[in-house]
């Protein structure tokens, strides 16, 4: 996710581990962005050899979507950078089983600020290499994401105008791709509070919810 304001080491792990994590192994990578109040949802398509930006608020005017798309656009841009980097030292992360990115250079920026090459790096430096990441680099190795392209998707699903219901279209994006099914179009307002239940019956039902606590602190307590 996008953090707008968020710290270095927050955008690091919301942002850049799942491509680190998953490219490799998976179809898909499905990354929520957030703009200001605005949640979409940004693909990166990893047999395909793409990108796909889903918004659920294109809006009415060509500058409302290309203000998002904008957004889109440098997600992937910072994306680049940083598979940029780990490809670069791809084959050593694999021999020596630490994950591993170039040593910061000012005469060399790779699009990155003197702040945020050595925040990635220490953290970085502290990773093994996990099966997971070994496939990454392997697949770094043998693609070049810099020529994959972004693509609008223009036929998903939009919200109406005075509503709050990005979120929920997002989780609407991912559960239908997640399972390789078309986006249903019609995806009404009668829909989107099923899906709200949904989610929330899942939220008050997992073991760490306070509901969960309060009444195994209860049962406890009658035992």
């Amino acid at each position: 996710m996008f953090l707008r304001g968020a710290s270095h080491k927050l955008t690091y792990h919301a942002f850049y581990m799942p491509p680190l994590e998953n490219i490799g192994r998976v179809d898909r990578v499905f990354i929520p962005i957030t703009d200001e109040n605005h949640h979409m949802l940004l693909v990166f398509h990893t047999i395909a050899a793409k990108w796909t930006h889903f918004n659920s608020f294109r809006g009415t005017s060509i500058q409302t979507l290309q203000y998002y798309h904008k957004k889109a656009i440098v997600l992937v841009e910072t994306s680049n950078i940083f598979l940029c980097l780990l490809k670069e030292c791809a084959a050593i992360s694999l021999k020596t089983k630490l994950v591993q990115i170039p040593d910061f250079d000012a005469k060399k920026l790779r699009g990155l600020n003197e702040a945020s090459a050595r925040m990635i790096a220490k953290i970085l430096a502290i990773n093994e290499l996990t099966p997971e990441y070994a496939q990454t680099m392997k697949y770094l190795i043998r693609h070049d994401t810099t020529n994959f392209k972004l693509t609008e998707n223009k036929e998903c699903p939009q919200q109406a105008n005075n509503s709050n219901d990005c979120g929920i279209f997002v989780m609407h994006f991912i559960k239908q791709l997640s399972k390789d099914q078309q986006i249903e179009s019609d995806f009404n307002k009668e829909k989107v509070w099923e899906m709200r239940k949904e989610v929330l019956m899942k939220i008050m039902s997992n073991e760490r919810s306070w509901i969960s606590i309060k009444e195994r602190e209860e049962r406890n307590a009658k035992e």
